[in-house]
């Protein structure tokens, strides 16, 4: 007859329907159905057997429930423990056998106790508060958050949308690599003004530090041709040149410009970068000069002298 076929039970589709029921998370009645027939002698033995297996198997429920509402619910069996406790149902202490010292300081322990109570209970029904937030709620808040964020980003003159980006701009130089380009003041048609926050005169740019002016300097976009004249005795340096007329100054792609002691920037044209980068590619023979903090400082030391 031969040996007899492997059932591979674990992979039957009886095996898989059932899967959640016999090992998963649920709570499961099994009825057996079995025949009197002796012919069904050995299908009954089966099912029996089969029954008593299932029989041993030991599941531990759990009510499937999201983790917030589970939270939630916590928080507020806490509220009302705290509230009880708060409004002086505390546990009581017989107080008549004790002296008049540790009568006040249980009395005083009482008290401090309850009042630890009332602040939990405020901490308790501020997190109910937040959890119960709906999902529109929450992303509301993330929304006006952003805006808030958005129009601080404005107000200090640095460029958030992509039509700005589009501009002629000015991109902060740092030393680290990873700060430098991280900081983008777009420069819009007309004139924007550079200065400290604390001008008489609102400023586009506010920036702050060592040799800075309140009206420090005027930069201006004349169709797409940006020019810069500082005000004043303000220092400002243009490729490392200290400018010292009141004399306007047109600036082109990555020159450098320093306000004060600390803030240095280079001037970044979209438009004239894309024509530069096809200029670039009909004459590859041409060396560039990578542009950066260090190359700015060493422009400066060698028109200063140093």
């Amino acid at each position: 007859k031969g040996e007899k076929p492997y059932i591979p039970y674990r992979d039957s589709s009886l095996t898989w329907l059932l899967k959640e029921s016999l090992g998963g998370n649920a709570k499961t009645i099994m009825i057996a159905a079995l025949s009197p027939a002796d012919i069904n002698y050995e299908e009954t033995l089966g099912t029996l057997r089969y029954a008593d297996r299932a029989k041993q198997i030991m599941n531990t429920a759990i009510v499937n429930e999201d983790p917030n509402d589970k939270l939630i619910r916590d928080l507020r069996d806490e509220v009302d423990r705290l509230r009880q406790l708060a409004t002086g149902i505390a546990p009581q202490i017989d107080i008549e056998g004790l002296t008049a010292a540790a009568r006040k300081e249980a009395e005083e322990a009482a008290h401090k106790e309850i009042q630890q109570a009332r602040e939990q209970l405020e901490e308790s029904q501020r997190l109910i508060a937040q959890m119960s937030k709906s999902w529109e709620e929450k992303l509301q808040d993330g929304k006006a958050l952003e805006e808030q964020k958005r129009l601080a980003m404005v107000e200090m003159g640095i460029a958030v949308t992509e039509e700005e980006l589009l501009l002629p701009q000015l991109v902060n130089m740092n030393e680290d690599p990873m700060k430098a380009g991280s900081i983008i003041y777009a420069l819009k048609p007309g004139r924007t003004t550079v200065g400290k926050p604390d001008a008489g005169t609102p400023q586009n740019i506010k920036l702050i530090g060592l040799n800075m002016s309140p009206e420090h300097a005027i930069l201006t976009n004349q169709d797409g041709v940006v020019s810069l004249q500082k005000v004043g005795n303000a220092k400002v340096w243009h490729n490392g040149v200290q400018i010292v007329t009141d004399d306007v100054v047109v600036l082109a792609q990555n020159d450098r410009v320093l306000f004060g002691n600390n803030h240095l920037f280079r001037l970044n044209d979209p438009k004239e970068l894309e024509l530069s980068r096809g200029e670039s590619t009909l004459s590859s023979s041409k060396m560039e000069v990578e542009i950066d903090w260090e190359y700015a400082q060493r422009e400066i030391a060698m028109n200063a002298g140093a």
